[in-house]
């Protein structure tokens, strides 16, 4: 089953917020037919475990990060991201991103429309590990 964006779309010139919480912000917005998502994520948390059905982008605004990445085959690499590069993933290809510093990327398709996801479960197990580590991390500087 896929996740999508179409629940609620960003309208032409609006920055709809997503989604807010310990990890950062999500937000979509248009340009003419494509939807973007500007997401913004605090260092050592990590989002994602998804693949899409077309191309996809992300080209980092500031700071870095780590994508771990899943081919089709299931064969996997790490791509270090930095300020003004621009990644392309295949279409079918899981992925999720680790913060190293607090950064700010975009994500699209290569597709007008919704943006739609679909889950690799195994990645997002991988995702929720990283971040309960996180939290435990962001608990014990509270205290």
């Amino acid at each position: 089953m896929p996740f999508t964006s179409d629940m609620k779309q960003a309208k032409k010139g609006e920055l709809l917020l997503l989604q807010r919480n310990e990890r950062g912000e999500v937000y979509e917005y248009r340009i003419g037919d494509y939807l973007l998502h500007d997401i913004r994520t605090n260092a050592g948390w990590a989002r994602g475990g998804d693949y899409h059905e077309a191309v996809s982008y992300a080209k980092m605004k500031h700071g870095s990060g780590k994508w771990v990445i899943e081919d089709p085959d299931g064969s996997r690499r790490e791509v270090i991201q930095t300020k003004d590069q621009i990644l392309e993933m295949p279409p079918m290809t899981s992925h999720y991103f680790v913060a190293v510093e607090d950064c700010a990327f975009d994500e699209w398709l290569d597709v007008p429309g919704p943006f739609v996801s679909f889950y690799n479960q195994g990645m997002r197990n991988e995702v929720a590990k990283i971040n309960e580590e996180r939290a435990k991390i962001a608990t014990v500087r509270r205290e």
